[in-house]
């Protein structure tokens, strides 16, 4: 009683907060696309040192999937297979974030670490876990798993990946689309 009494000094009338919703609302969009020049490093017997340069493309306008700026990237891949066809990776990568108005972002590290096996001759599925440092001061680090299904053609490779977040910075579901192709005359990806 004492409480709702200060609330009603000079005019104030306490107000009924509207009932919260009961359905989760969800907002989806295309992101910036991000290109990769990735080369393998090093291939002997069952492992492999992979490089990569990575660039995003600022497409969209600063807003809730972009920042409308150039963000820039840097990462390390190791590989080994495990027995006749398991597969694990240990994916380091590092970003240098273009920061948009009003809002300075932090370079991010991030690491994965994947498990995967060949689905036929031509077909591949892999579960990875990731996580990584927050963009934005304060908040809390992004954990996410994601589920890829790739198939190899003589040029490279594609595939399609879905991501489930696991903590509240990250997205609770990211679909991407992944192309691979090898330089034309050359063992290199690209």
């Amino acid at each position: 009683m004492r409480d709702t009494q200060l609330l009603t000094v000079r005019g104030f009338e306490p107000v009924e907060p509207e009932p919260l919703t009961t359905g989760a609302q969800y907002t989806g969009s295309f992101a910036d696309p991000v290109a990769q020049l990735f080369v393998t490093a090093h291939q002997g017997g069952l492992s492999a040192v992979g490089l990569s340069a990575s660039v995003k493309i600022p497409v969209l306008e600063a807003g809730d999937f972009g920042t409308g700026c150039w963000d820039v990237g840097a990462g390390l891949s190791l590989s080994r297979f495990v027995g006749s066809s398991t597969f694990l990776g240990l994916d380091l990568g590092y970003w240098h974030l273009g920061d948009p108005p009003d809002l300075d972002l932090q370079d991010t590290l991030a690491g994965t670490v994947t498990v995967g096996r060949p689905l036929g001759r031509l077909w591949s599925a892999s579960a990875s876990l990731s996580g990584g440092r927050s963009a934005v001061p304060g908040y809390a680090h992004p954990w996410w798993t994601t589920l890829l299904v790739s198939r190899v053609f003589p040029r490279g490779i594609w595939g399609l990946s879905a991501s489930f977040g696991l903590t509240d910075t990250a997205p609770d579901i990211t679909l991407a689309l992944l192309f691979r192709l090898k330089a034309k005359g050359s063992d290199r990806e690209w």
